[in-house]
């Protein structure tokens, strides 16, 4: 289950090992019938969304989140919050084309969607489904 040439792991080998580890750890506590869904590139997305919209919440209080042209996209360009979700939003677009039943996620604008519907998977990946299901 684990392809260790995916292009949205980290490249440097220590962080990778680590990444697998966390990895193998989060998997052992899924419930068996989950297994299957609870892959490397899930775990992934479960970890990095909150990170992205977080940056995203960030450039919006700050009103960069969609400036005009001109000086003030200067200024976004220049904040560490749209550096971090530069680098992370191309790695999570190839792992969502991974996962299968969120391929479908229009990304950017789906992102709290998305992180909704994994953290309910992933509940039910450890408890199984919800009440009343």
């Amino acid at each position: 289950m684990i392809d260790e040439t995916a292009q949205w792991l980290p490249n440097a080998p220590m962080r990778k090992t680590a990444y697998f580890g966390l990895y193998r750890i989060w998997h052992g506590r899924v419930r068996e019938e989950y297994s299957a869904h609870a892959t490397p590139s899930f775990l992934f997305l479960l970890a990095i969304l909150p990170i992205l919209t977080k940056a995203r919440d960030e450039l919006k209080s700050l009103t960069l989140w969609e400036p005009p042209e001109g000086p003030l996209r200067g200024v976004r360009d220049n904040q560490p919050a749209w550096r971090r979700y530069k680098r992370f939003l191309p790695r999570i677009e190839q792992t969502v084309a991974e996962v299968g039943p969120y391929a479908d996620v229009n990304l950017p604008g789906d992102l709290d969607n998305l992180l909704d519907r994994l953290t309910r998977a992933e509940n039910a990946f450890r408890y199984g489904p919800p009440a009343g299901l």
